[in-house]
């Protein structure tokens, strides 16, 4: 739990940029093939060959294709839409 606050205060801090979630969102769409085609699926970095094991039921580019889907819209829109209409201040020191 203290991650979640400690990010919340540094947003606080520090200010929104609204351009984060795109960018994410592209860092995403690299990096979760990257460690699919790097990494063992003994591993499983990053979710990519399964949610906690290796997955049978779709073929692996589906699979990744869905992970990157998700990873934007489930992972990374909810905060950015809190915290784009729900602006937290910006203190100034």
């Amino acid at each position: 739990m203290p991650l979640p606050v400690g990010l919340v205060w540094l947003v606080t801090r520090l200010g929104y940029d609204r351009r984060a979630w795109l960018a994410q969102s592209l860092l995403a769409l690299i990096v979760l093939p990257v460690s699919y085609w790097l990494t063992d699926p003994g591993e499983n970095v990053n979710w990519v060959h399964g949610l906690g094991r290796p997955q049978t039921a779709l073929p692996p580019w589906a699979y990744l294709t869905l992970l990157i889907v998700a990873f934007a819209l489930v992972l990374y829109l909810p905060p950015h839409l809190a915290f784009t209409y729900f602006p937290l201040s910006v203190r100034s020191s």
